[in-house]
């Protein structure tokens, strides 16, 4: 997909509606999408690393619409804070890929939940007696 006379904004739409995220990589993305801008943009963003679809997208837009400067490098460990989530997304009506989670979560104990509530109401032992 190429950019074309398309702004960055409508280009980030068009590439997101175009079905890639849900048969690509994330760094495939990158590059695909890194391919179709147009030479003008690109060479703003220049030889940066992006790590995410999303880092890449808000970069085009600030070089484009005169944002923050382009010069900085992402690295894959390194976050931009400033940029949320969803903001490429909201204008698609897609929303991002869920990240994996690294931390447990009580839904997750549901099996000790059940063992909790057999011993709050008592045993079956308790009840016939």
């Amino acid at each position: 997909m190429k950019q074309g006379d398309y702004s960055v904004r409508e280009y980030n739409t068009k590439f997101l509606a175009g079905g890639l995220l849900d048969i690509h990589g994330e760094g495939t993305l990158v590059k695909m999408y890194r391919e179709g801008l147009r030479e003008d943009i690109r060479s703003k963003i220049g030889k940066t690393v992006f790590s995410t679809l999303d880092e890449i997208m808000q970069e085009a837009l600030d070089g484009h619409e005169g944002g923050r400067p382009c010069d900085r490098s992402v690295s894959p460990t390194e976050s931009d804070d400033s940029v949320s989530d969803d903001s490429v997304y909201a204008h698609s009506g897609k929303h991002p890929k869920k990240k994996a989670r690294t931390e447990k979560h009580r839904s997750d104990d549901v099996e000790d939940e059940e063992h909790d509530g057999d011993q709050q109401y008592g045993t079956d032992a308790e009840y016939q007696n």
